[in-house]
């Protein structure tokens, strides 16, 4: 299985992408007037100066925890966990698409293109790419537009799902604040919220203030669902040289135990990629699934959290929430309701 990540870069030397890099491209002559292209940089790093975005994000979605094992206690309710900071598809090959420290729509329609070119060529094949970037909450979906088309064809034409973070404009559902992904209605392209377990694993909690929301009222402009995305710590190099986005910590919660190898940083880009990474293990056991069938199954299984939910137009008998979307992402559910046990296997 292959995940994907479109974002600022990855520093490929990482001990957690170790042995799992099938490519880490960088684009390119993108600034020169020359044709952009991408050149595959491997186990070398493809971010920009000053980045550490992408690498953060990359983690998430795939990052084997090597840097910190040894601190998390592993026993045999548990014996899988690789280290304290592994990501969520811990086995996953990976492609990264470095695109520099600011994504804009010709860059990101650089990547799609991209992708359509070669990922027939991905061994193992590429199912979910993580895009933890947008435009300016409240931008109207333009389904004529090319980055538009060339999300649905990389959908529907190459078996891939798309999962795009929400934004981090806040809102209260007066106005509609979600980035213009949001709004594609292409079965398969997933737009996340981030929620917050205020640091303890709740499964009831808040969305964390700037998640983007909707406008009440106009489900097409809500989130698709909601994951963790406040104070998450995963793969980022701090110290000299560093990576500035992840050296200061966030609210105060600067990464000190496994220097220097993680950071913790809060938006719906530390969100989406949980959702990456879970259909990631989701394929691993259910290879057939379509993206429009991978997208109904979390948003049917997710939890609802609290009230305020109104009928879904997307999801037949469904109801979804100006902020959460249809829920909080839930992969126990979503595996059982396949009929996969915890083990990994179909269950009889």
């Amino acid at each position: 299985m292959t995940l994907g990540v479109i974002d600022s870069g990855m520093l490929g030397s990482h001990p957690d992408f170790a042995g799992r890099i099938l490519h880490n491209y960088r684009l390119v002559d993108f600034a020169t007037g020359v044709a952009p292209s991408y050149v595959d940089v491997g186990e070398a790093d493809s971010e920009a100066p000053g980045g550490g975005h992408g690498t953060h994000v990359t983690g998430t979605v795939a990052g084997s925890g090597a840097a910190s094992d040894g601190g998390y206690p592993v026993d045999a309710a548990a014996p899988n966990v690789r280290g304290t900071y592994a990501g969520i598809a811990p086995e996953a090959s990976i492609v990264h698409w470095g695109n520099g420290a600011t994504l804009f729509v010709l860059s990101a329609v650089t990547a799609y293109q991209h992708v359509l070119d070669n990922a027939d060529s991905f061994d193992p094949p590429l199912r979910a790419i993580n895009n933890s970037y947008g435009d300016t909450g409240g931008t109207p979906y333009d389904p004529a537009s090319t980055d538009a088309c060339l999300i649905k064809a990389i959908v529907q034409q190459k078996g891939i799902a798309m999962v795009f973070a929400a934004g981090n404009d806040g809102g209260d559902g007066s106005t509609d604040q979600t980035s213009s992904y949001c709004k594609d209605p292409t079965p398969g392209v997933i737009c996340v919220a981030n929620y917050d377990d205020k640091g303890s694993g709740l499964r009831d909690g808040p969305l964390n203030s700037s998640s983007s929301r909707g406008k009440s009222g106009e489900p097409d402009t809500y989130p698709e669902i909601a994951a963790p995305g406040t104070l998450i710590t995963s793969t980022c190099l701090q110290g000299a040289p560093s990576q500035v986005i992840c050296t200061g910590g966030d609210d105060n919660a600067a990464e000190t135990d496994w220097q220097p190898w993680y950071g913790t940083i809060t938006g719906t880009s530390m969100a989406s990629p949980h959702v990456t990474g879970a259909l990631g293990l989701i394929l691993q056991a259910r290879p057939e699934l379509t993206p429009a069938q991978l997208e109904e199954l979390i948003r049917r299984t997710a939890r609802k959290i609290g009230d305020g939910y109104e009928p879904d137009p997307e999801i037949p008998g469904g109801t979804i929430h100006v902020g959460y979307g249809s829920g909080l992402l839930d992969i126990p559910a979503a595996l059982e309701a396949l009929g996969v046990s915890k083990a990994g296997n179909p269950s009889a």
